[in-house]
């Protein structure tokens, strides 16, 4: 059963999420692009690794706090802030803007990604979020595509310092779904523990934190981000030799994307009716 239901509420959950994944790719995009424009592809594992710290403390720092209903849009706020300053920057400070501009856009986008989960588990119950989550990771997918077939027409009349104001023009438009959206909150592990107290001892599961398929999860997925990211950085250093233009290879590069969310969303079309 569905949990504060309220009509047109799942199209924008939809909207906010397509919105979230056309900022999160064109900051993804530029961010790399700009960083190997400015500074030069050597610096992109420290920028990578600083972000990734950077989007581990923050997503874990929300851990620890009860997500309110204000979440999603007080950092959809730190997304249009931050991505107005460091378009500015871009044009006095260069460097710094655009390195600061790859360790910032990952972290936000990341707890973005986190407060969009908690707000859809807080409004369905268990099994229908089961069946909403593809649904809006698929509407997440568009937003991607439609990115990077839009972001082409950006470069190629503002070039790629000009096209970075697409992330805070983007996550705005989020603020502004976000904060109008009825919003439910749920404790979740108030009722998980309530629910594992009124089990009997003998039937309940174990802590999922010793479960020895999570630890196995979390290794693979590990390993799966590390060497998508070393394949990522191969790429990137062989793409800015043959294309020293910043904006010719962040055309590349979002045209590419396209059609690799282009082949997420095929893949997700496909398994949706299974469930």
């Amino acid at each position: 059963m569905r949990r504060g239901r309220i009509g047109g509420v799942e199209g924008r959950l939809s909207l906010l999420q397509g919105l979230l994944g056309a900022a999160g790719f064109a900051a993804e995009t530029l961010a790399e692009v700009l960083v190997i424009g400015t500074i030069g592809a050597a610096w992109m594992p420290v920028g990578l690794a600083g972000a990734a710290i950077l989007s581990l403390a923050l997503t874990a720092a929300l851990s620890r706090f009860p997500a309110g209903p204000r979440r999603l849009p007080a950092i959809a706020a730190a997304a249009v802030i931050v991505g107005a300053i460091v378009w500015t920057g871009l044009f006095w400070l260069p460097t710094v803007a655009a390195f600061a501009f790859l360790l910032v856009s990952r972290p936000l986008r990341d707890s973005l990604v986190v407060s969009f989960g908690n707000l859809v588990a807080a409004r369905y119950d268990p099994q229908t979020a089961k069946k909403a989550f593809p649904r809006l990771a698929a509407t997440a997918q568009v937003g991607a595509i439609i990115a990077g077939l839009s972001l082409p027409v950006l470069l190629r009349f503002g070039g790629a310092k000009a096209a970075v104001i697409a992330w805070p023009l983007l996550a705005a438009g989020a603020l502004i779904v976000a904060w109008g959206l009825p919003v439910v909150i749920t404790d979740i592990g108030a009722m998980t523990r309530a629910a594992m107290a009124a089990m009997p001892a003998g039937e309940r599961p174990p802590i999922l934190r010793r479960s020895p398929l999570l630890r196995s999860l979390a290794v693979a997925a590990m390993l799966a981000v590390a060497t998508a990211a070393a394949l990522g950085l191969a790429a990137a250093q062989t793409l800015s030799r043959a294309i020293p233009d910043a904006a010719q290879l962040a055309t590349v590069y979002s045209i590419t994307g396209a059609l690799c969310s282009m082949t997420v969303l095929a893949v997700q079309a496909i398994g949706l009716p299974a469930l």
